[in-house]
């Protein structure tokens, strides 16, 4: 069992190390996860929507987080990343566009995906 711990975190590590990318650029702290918000009555922009995007764009490198098949371990990784107060500052897009340096370089190069998920963001990031 300790063995397979083991090769999980090395395989895990090494996965963002090819990306040369930490997930943060706060010095190693976790990016702010969704605030206090009041979602819509109806989303225009559910997570069920953006999780392709995502595994799509971002798993090859982040395959464990974004990148995986399962929903809440693919939302938390997002959820993670994200200001619902200030959605155009979250580290999700700012990676995503190009804003800000990410190893794996632009992930987000549609425009439609990157309305998508500034939508999702703005809607208060739910696991809907």
């Amino acid at each position: 069992m300790k063995r397979t711990l083991v090769w999980a975190v090395a395989a895990a590590a090494l996965g963002l190390a090819a990306c040369g990318d930490d997930d943060d650029d706060n010095g190693g702290a976790a990016a702010p996860g969704p605030q206090a918000c009041t979602p819509p009555a109806t989303a225009t922009a559910p997570f069920a929507a953006i999780q392709p995007i995502l595994t799509s764009r971002c798993g090859s490198c982040h395959g464990t987080t974004f990148g995986s098949a399962d929903r809440a371990t693919a939302y938390a990784a997002a959820a993670s990343r994200v200001n619902t107060t200030s959605p155009d500052s979250s580290v999700l897009l700012q990676k995503g566009d190009g804003r800000t340096a990410h190893g794996g370089g632009d992930a987000l190069v549609d425009p439609a995906e990157v309305t998508s998920v500034t939508a999702w963001i703005r809607e208060c990031a739910q696991n809907n």
